[in-house]
């Protein structure tokens, strides 16, 4: 009797130090219709640590990067998830490394985020909505990102997972997400949601750790491109589910100095701390001016990049904008009585 591939894979077991987790995830299935069985791979894989070689991979990557390219290391803040739409086993993918099976950030993700952050929240940056461009005036969003018939400024690599960040050296983390009303959103027949529809959890992996990005490119235009996509991993974040709070990250060094970096932009709102003038970063004073009632208060996230200098210099812009806004019981907003908690120690 002939006996199939997957009978004889069924009795296999993962070697937590050597088992390539991109291999796993994808050939080590028992039953693709059994619900548990997709909660058992999504456990299993995740108990997977990053191969030792990787560890060598990534000691060679690192040393090869162009001299001058500006590096960061990133952490994840919660959890990320890339590259969901993936076919594979399960019904929501993950972009993981093809020979080492560690999880990554492509390249393409980092700049097509740079680029769609800058179009719409970086003045000056807007992308030019005629295809004929003025021979005497570069667009800055072309400069950085590229445009049809030219490369850009910027290169952006692949960001790749940095050994031992994460704990135990195990990136990858089991989730999962619940749909209440599959009904409603399957078939050409939708039902009407209804409060006796019975929730349908779909698993799936998510990354954690620290990524070493890195950018390559005249220094002006890398920092540049640096600050904008630390702006838009805080705020908008990358990959899945970033309206749910997934894909949020923060750098914690640039080119080995602690971020945030100092700022050579001129201050908008100056703040006296042991007789020191301290400057808040240009391009948050212009998020506070722009900000209304509902926007504002999502802007406080924003604080725990800065220095504890910058931290009530920033307390103090948003607390007046907050004021100018007029804003409905002001007083009892929670987020409003963290500011004045900031501003506490110099009052």
């Amino acid at each position: 009797m002939t006996i199939g591939r997957r009978d004889r894979l069924r009795h296999v077991q993962s070697c937590p130090e050597s088992t390539h987790a991109g291999l796993w995830f994808e050939r080590y299935f028992t039953d693709h219709q059994e619900d548990q069985s997709k909660r058992d791979l999504m456990h299993e894989t995740a108990r997977l640590t990053v191969p030792a070689i990787y560890h060598e991979y990534f000691r060679i990557w690192s040393d090869n990067l162009p001299q001058n390219c500006c590096r960061a290391h990133a952490e994840v803040t919660g959890r990320i998830v890339i590259g969901t739409g993936e076919k594979g086993v399960a019904d929501a993918g993950i972009t993981l490394h093809q020979t080492y099976g560690v999880p990554y950030i492509p390249g393409s993700a980092l700049k097509g985020l740079t680029a769609t952050y800058a179009n719409l929240r970086v003045d000056g940056f807007a992308e030019p909505t005629s295809r004929r461009i003025d021979p005497n005036h570069v667009s800055p969003y072309h400069t950085m990102s590229g445009a049809e018939d030219s490369a850009g400024y910027v290169t952006f690599f692949d960001a790749l997972y940095i050994p031992g960040s994460a704990e135990e050296d195990c990136p990858l983390v089991p989730d999962v997400i619940t749909g209440h009303h599959s009904k409603y959103y399957v078939g050409n027949t939708p039902e009407v949601p209804a409060d006796w529809d019975s929730p349908v959890p779909v698993p799936f992996l998510t990354a954690i750790g620290r990524y070493l990005i890195a950018l390559d490119g005249p220094k002006n235009w890398c920092d540049t491109a640096l600050q904008i996509l630390e702006m838009a991993l805080r705020d908008n974040g990358i990959g899945a589910k970033t309206a749910a709070g997934y894909g949020r990250m923060r750098l914690l060094t640039v080119n080995g100095t602690p971020w945030p970096l100092p700022q050579a932009a001129p201050a908008s709102n100056v703040t006296q701390t042991n007789n020191q003038p301290i400057a808040v970063p240009s391009m948050f004073s212009q998020q506070v001016a722009k900000s209304n009632a509902g926007s504002l208060p999502n802007l406080i996230n924003q604080l725990d990049t800065f220095t504890p200098e910058l931290q009530i210099a920033a307390a103090q812009l948003m607390v007046d904008r907050a004021q100018a806004l007029q804003i409905r019981k002001l007083e009892e907003k929670p987020w409003y009585q963290q500011l004045l908690a900031l501003l506490q120690p110099n009052t």
